[in-house]
């Protein structure tokens, strides 16, 4: 159950990572979707994450019996002055894989490799009161503040956005 990373996306991983998200959403996971939305926009989604991988967007996956349970993102900037930070994203782990230490592993990896390209800095939000925010907490992620009513949650409810960061050891 050890993370790897893509540099390609196949089909029936398409699949599994739009199988997946949608049931993270319906799960109550506010990852930048609402509850809902269809396996096509899932797909394209995932299409167009798996066209914008480079040099500055990774993926991570974590597979259980060759399924994919769990994926994280890492973004860099292409701006020259944003060179040293980078941004994590899209952490879920498929609801009926939670409290394996799925998300704690994906962060973990997503963090070393930033760190080890030269990354300074990492950036991330989240719902607030989620329990992504309980995570990154015990991560020692630290919490910059938070912006009443920000995003909706995947129901549709106004939520606060929490802003975390982490420096490079």
């Amino acid at each position: 159950m050890e993370p790897h990373k893509l540099s390609e996306i196949s089909e029936n991983e398409i699949s599994e990572l739009s199988s997946g998200l949608i049931a993270t959403v319906a799960n109550g996971a506010s990852i930048g979707f609402l509850s809902g939305f269809t396996l096509s926009e899932a797909e394209s989604y995932w299409h167009s994450v798996c066209s914008n991988l480079s040099d500055n967007l990774h993926l991570w996956v974590v597979k259980t019996e060759g399924k994919i349970v769990g994926t994280i993102q890492f973004e860099r900037p292409t701006k020259k002055n944003g060179s040293v930070r980078g941004e994590i994203q899209k952490l879920f782990v498929d609801p009926a894989f939670r409290g394996r230490g799925i998300a704690s592993k994906l962060v973990k990896l997503a963090e070393e490799y930033a760190f080890s390209i030269g990354i300074s800095t990492l950036v991330l939000d989240t719902e607030s009161g989620s329990n992504a925010e309980k995570l990154y907490t015990k991560l020692d992620w630290v919490k910059v503040g938070v912006i009443p009513g920000y995003a909706l949650s995947p129901s549709g409810e106004l939520k606060g956005t929490t802003y975390f960061y982490k420096q490079r050891p």
